[in-house]
């Protein structure tokens, strides 16, 4: 994340909001607020991935007019002076959207203006971001200018800005067809949302629990479904006594288990032989992350399975583009560990962390692995839990893949690296 962070502009008004007991934030919202296009919005705007990461101590309100932009609202000061909040995050709007309310960008404009000319003089304890709009802005276009001027005005102000273009990947399945945000995109906003209200520029983001917002079928889901129905049926299925709990991402979902919302299951048949005589699932969720794996182990009901073994491989997810490096991964992981030592004191927990991917060794995303079991080698964790290090189970001599265990992707194992992997995993629990 630290490529991501440097955008911002920090303010030490934020030390003193972090550190107060009680702290509103009213989000004043157009096109991403909404959230049209985003799937179950009621978990997964950019506003509620927010208050899942600030927490119950912090009381979150969004405020958006139908059919019309929030600054040009009669009713705002009301809204604003009932809700007496200790900070505003606001959006412009679209370009689409202020096309189709019909207004002269020069209205808008000095709407904007009497807007945050109100609020210094009304309010001038309130901190303001303005939540630059993620949408496809052509250069030297009336509504370039307008985001310019905007964005000018807001610092002179002493306000923050945040620019949704930049920390929001642009392609899909960040953005939907509108240009705007989806729930994976939304997520980025969020997290860089919280760094910036909490002050924290060096923030862990894999080491602070979140729950996933993924909503793709092609993540092997049932169509329809998404991360927190996922997670609903995880809950149910742990619910039995349990030999072996397998916790992880796409890589330990593919071993199936009984999960009925999962329907591409390449490890199923290797995992039933190697596993025979034992009571076993599956707790993994396709594109999950460290943090929200930490979030599902934290809020779950996992220690109700008593599983008298516990596989946890997790950790390349957070690993492309440099998200997060080898260390924070590492030390998300071991507060994972942590977690299900205290739920699980007589189990168990074997640490495998991530498995090798690319067949070149000298890639950016196999050296961040190495770099995390480099990390994981040197923590000592408490309890029955121990670390292993799969990697020698799928490479060759020479560093490469063995291509028969992955499919194209040099990153998830086809049915013969399941295989390996399931039979490993006996070897170790026996």
């Amino acid at each position: 994340m630290k490529k991501i962070l440097s955008i911002f502009l920090f303010s030490t008004a934020f030390s003193v909001f972090s550190q107060q007991s009680s702290q509103k934030i009213l989000i004043l919202g157009n096109d991403m607020a909404r959230g049209r296009e985003v799937v179950n919005p009621e978990r997964n705007l950019y506003t509620s991935q927010l208050k899942d990461l600030l927490g119950e101590q912090v009381e979150i309100k969004t405020l958006c007019f139908d059919n019309e932009l929030f600054y040009m609202h009669p009713k705002l000061s009301d809204s604003i002076a009932a809700f007496s909040p200790d900070q505003i995050v606001w959006e412009l709007g679209s370009q689409t959207e202020i096309d189709q309310s019909g207004l002269k960008y020069k209205k808008v404009m000095r709407e904007v203006s009497a807007f945050q000319k109100e609020l210094l003089k009304n309010y001038p304890q309130i901190t303001q971001t303005f939540l630059y709009p993620t949408d496809k802005i052509e250069p030297f276009s009336e509504y370039h200018s307008l985001l310019n001027l905007v964005e000018a005005d807001v610092k002179v102000a002493g306000g923050q800005v945040l620019r949704t273009d930049s920390i929001v990947p642009g392609r899909t399945p960040f953005l939907d067809k509108k240009y705007q945000p989806t729930s994976l995109g939304s997520s980025y906003i969020a997290w860089n949302l919280f760094v910036t209200i909490t002050n924290q520029p060096e923030a862990n983001s894999a080491a602070i629990a979140r729950p996933g917002c993924e909503f793709r079928s092609s993540a092997g889901w049932k169509e329809g479904e998404d991360w927190h129905s996922l997670n609903e049926e995880i809950n149910q299925k742990v619910s039995r006594p349990l030999d072996l709990l397998l916790i992880g991402n796409s890589l330990t979902q593919g071993f199936g288990g009984t999960r009925n919302l999962v329907v591409y299951k390449p490890g199923q048949k290797a995992a039933d032989k190697a596993f025979e005589g034992l009571e076993w699932e599956t707790a993994a969720i396709a594109g999950d992350k460290v943090q929200h794996i930490l979030y599902r182990i934290k809020h779950g009901n996992y220690e109700q399975s008593k599983a008298k073994h516990i596989v946890l491989t997790l950790g390349v997810n957070n690993l492309p583009n440099g998200e997060n490096t080898p260390e924070e991964v590492a030390s998300g992981i071991a507060s994972c560990v942590k977690e299900l030592t205290n739920r699980f004191p007589d189990s168990r927990i074997y640490v495998l962390g991530p498995l090798p991917a690319s067949n070149d060794p000298t890639s950016d995303i196999r050296q961040a692995i190495i770099g995390v079991h480099a990390e994981l080698k040197q923590m000592k964790f408490e309890g029955k839990a121990s670390y292993i290090d799969p990697t020698a189970w799928f490479i060759e001599g020479n560093g490469m893949l063995n291509t028969e265990l992955f499919v194209r992707d040099q990153m998830h194992l086809s049915p013969k690296g399941y295989e390996v992997w399931a039979s490993k995993i006996r070897d170790l629990i026996d």
